[in-house]
């Protein structure tokens, strides 16, 4: 790493310690976790995207924005991107919009004992998210990610995640000893972001060949990833891949990067 990217890089990690006290304080109240008006991990990626309370919440043609500044339109997601739509239909008309879709790239789960308070130490889950991860969220909207003023951003964290144990939680005809209260993220580790054809390319597997089918693509990402239909989609809507010949009853896509 040159000094440049290594100077950028400790840049962003006090930008992003900041906007966590900005945010939440130093959390060390247990009862208090998961009792804010709006979830941690949604507060304190608007306190880093912009510290200035006076740009958030901006009521505009009729929705409210998270973040609105100079006529560009922050829209901060942890989940439903189809609830997108009605805004993205209006805002993208009249401005510039970047969706901020946060994911964590390593967890550690603690568990909070819902009668003391009590926090056990941490455990760190198996569970991590990439790229692939924001597949489903993405094909929901996926009809404007080749829109001239939208840009998606994901943010990858390194986070917390607190589960109250002690209240019953039903699932079904089951009840669990604990439920998830909240992910609240310590450490930002990276920052994707999705804009031209060019930035979509980096969902195409290096051993993807020039055609292929889903099945192919499935393989290609590795680690049990089933959902190649969905990021197929988001790739023919960017103008990345066009769909081939049959071969019985696959469907074959051709890459048009190279």
């Amino acid at each position: 790493m040159d000094a440049t990217a290594s100077k950028d890089t400790a840049s962003l990690g006090e930008r992003f310690a900041a906007a966590r006290l900005q945010a939440i304080g130093e959390i060390s109240d247990p009862q208090g976790i998961g009792r804010l008006s709006e979830r941690s991990l949604h507060r304190i990626v608007k306190y880093f995207t912009e510290p200035d309370m006076r740009y958030h919440e901006v009521k505009h043609a009729g929705f409210v924005c998270d973040i609105m500044r100079d006529g560009r339109i922050t829209e901060i997601q942890t989940g439903a991107f189809s609830k997108l739509k009605r805004k993205l239909d209006v805002f993208l008309k009249e401005a510039s919009v970047n969706v901020i879709y946060p994911l964590h790239k390593s967890k550690y789960i603690r568990y909070i004992d819902a009668d003391t308070g009590e926090i056990t130490p941490p455990k760190k889950s198996p569970k991590h998210q990439s790229i692939y991860s924001s597949a489903y969220e993405l094909y929901n909207i996926r009809e404007y990610l080749s829109h001239e003023r939208l840009t998606v951003t994901l943010m990858f964290f390194e986070s917390d995640e607190y589960k109250l144990r002690g209240i019953k939680h039903k699932i079904g005809r089951r009840y669990r000893g604990c439920e998830r209260a909240e992910c609240i993220p310590i450490r930002l580790l990276d920052i994707v972001t999705l804009k031209s054809e060019a930035d979509y390319k980096i969902f195409l597997p290096e051993t993807l060949p020039d055609e292929f089918c889903a099945a192919d693509f499935n393989r290609a990402v590795g680690h049990g990833f089933s959902d190649g239909y969905s990021v197929i989609a988001i790739l023919q809507s960017v103008g990345l891949l066009s769909e081939g010949r049959r071969e019985g009853r696959r469907v074959l896509y051709t890459r048009l990067d190279k």
